[in-house]
């Protein structure tokens, strides 16, 4: 599907979160195949797409907690609980989403603004 071994980890004045497993999707047809039709990922996983200012949530089979971020990685636009069937918008100034299972990463404690980085997973 992409690429693993990623960490995404977003510093607010609140503190350090992070998503463990990031899979990074930056062909068109990893973007355009994304997690349609797949199961859910659990916690700690998430799908990273760029470019990808919009996304849509056809033939999904969960909801999505999405986080779209500038081409700088600072957080643009936080939206929860995208059910199937949906197309959301980054807005203005979004050039990537990370993808999210619905529910489990502390969402609200981030705010636009927020810069989100990559990380190599320690083995």
């Amino acid at each position: 599907m992409g690429t693993t071994g990623r960490q995404a980890v977003f510093y607010t004045s609140q503190g350090r979160w992070s998503v463990d497993s990031v899979i990074l999707a930056h062909t068109v047809g990893q973007r355009f195949w994304g997690l349609m039709g797949r199961p859910p990922m659990g916690r700690g996983r998430g799908l990273f797409l760029a470019p990808c200012p919009s996304i849509h949530t056809f033939f999904m089979r969960f909801d999505l907690d999405l986080i779209f971020v500038s081409r700088d990685l600072r957080i643009v636009r936080i939206v929860s609980s995208v059910s199937p069937w949906r197309v959301v918008w980054g807005g203005r100034g979004a050039w990537a989403v990370l993808e999210l299972q619905a529910g489990w990463f502390p969402c609200e404690r981030l705010a636009p603004g927020s810069v989100m980085t990559f990380e190599k997973k320690l083995p």
